[in-house]
């Protein structure tokens, strides 16, 4: 926690969760999260944030308010599966302000998503970017809690499109449906 304390040089979250929850507008460092580290939290920081594979940029905390805000820089292009990790229920989603957003092929299982109920169907920023550097890979979209999830960019936002998601029919289903069309088949005499 700050308020405009200023650091220079570079600080890198190994093990364990750093909290922003204050301003550190001021500093110029860059904060490396490799893997088993992770940053989350609703503050602000002002220098260039590059998450790392098995890193993660944690906004869970059971609140769908958060919001933390990178005023230079957040690289993405090194993220694994399941190491972003946001919120989503009735009341919204978690989102990252970001000055420029890199990413390189990011894709839908790049995520985890925390459902505190009640998900609406509806278009949900997730990174609310000033600039935008890269694409979405090829696998944007799938089923999650019950609800069909698409990542999509929307001028330099990334952004999830929440559909109800149309229910597969079951095997079971599909041969009793099949059954019952071969009892119905007339018989040849």
């Amino acid at each position: 926690s700050g308020t405009s304390n200023a650091f220079i040089g570079t600080t890198e979250i190994n093990d364990g969760l750093l909290l922003v929850s204050g301003s550190f507008s001021g500093s110029t460092g860059t904060i490396l999260v490799n893997s088993g580290g992770a940053l989350g939290g609703t503050g602000t920081i002002g220098g260039n944030v590059t998450v790392l594979n098995g890193g993660a940029l944690d906004l869970v905390d059971a609140q769908i308010s958060t919001s933390l805000t990178i005023s230079e820089t957040l690289d993405l292009t090194a993220v694994g599966t399941g190491d972003l990790q946001f919120e989503i229920g009735s009341l919204g989603a978690d989102m990252v302000s970001v000055g420029n957003l890199i990413i390189d092929g990011l894709e839908l299982s790049d995520f985890t998503f925390t459902n505190l109920g009640g998900i609406s169907d509806g278009i949900y920023t997730l990174f609310d970017a000033a600039a935008l550097t890269g694409s979405l890979g090829a696998f944007t979209q799938g089923v999650i809690h019950d609800k069909n999830f698409q990542l999509i960019l929307s001028g330099n936002d990334v952004t999830l499109s929440v559909t109800a998601a149309v229910p597969e029919p079951s095997s079971s289903f599909l041969v009793l449906l099949g059954g019952t069309s071969m009892l119905r088949r007339p018989r040849r005499q």
